[in-house]
């Protein structure tokens, strides 16, 4: 039996590489969630080389994407297993006085609210896990999200601040 992933912000960077990494194992089924497919010809490329690869086009931000995407791999596959919540945006490096509020939005819709909204469309998929342990939702975060230890040299004002409510967010899930 494989293993049911669901990988968002599958096509670069921690995404891309969770990807890679999960292809070459037999008892894996990728789920590579994207904003935009056709702009993702590497992601493209590997999941023709590999059969245990489905591109989805789902962006975060797009609730009527990500639950067509879940209904997909409800229709395929009856459940995820665990999900990497990994798309994000870092736009914003400034001090909180310096950002503008758009950037504030921007970076919100992303980092919190998607991951927020990935749940909402998935959670019932990874309650039919057929792990005995459960399903696993795992959300990208950052040190530069942490109120307790931070890292106090980078201005990173909205940034860390989704990343921060993402953090509290994700412990009550």
């Amino acid at each position: 039996m494989s293993t049911v992933y669901l990988v968002t912000g599958a096509n670069r960077g921690i995404g891309f590489g969770l990807v890679k990494l999960l292809a070459g194992r037999p008892d894996a089924f990728v789920y590579a969630a994207v904003r935009n497919p056709t702009k993702s010809a590497e992601l493209v490329d590997l999941a023709n080389s590999f059969k245990n690869i489905r591109v989805l086009k789902a962006d975060v931000v797009d609730e009527k994407e990500l639950k067509a995407a879940a209904q997909i791999i409800a229709n395929e596959s009856g459940h995820i297993d665990v999900i990497f919540a990994n798309a994000g945006i870092s736009e914003g490096f400034n001090k909180v006085a310096a950002a503008p509020l758009e950037t504030y939005r921007k970076n919100f819709d992303v980092n919190t609210l998607g991951t927020v909204a990935t749940f909402l469309a998935t959670y019932k998929l990874l309650e039919k896990t057929k792990r005995p342990e459960g399903g696993v939702f795992f959300a990208v975060s950052t040190k530069l999200g942490s109120i307790g230890d931070g890292i106090p040299f980078i201005d990173a004002a909205t940034y860390g601040a989704s990343k921060a409510a993402l953090n509290y967010i994700v412990k009550r899930i």
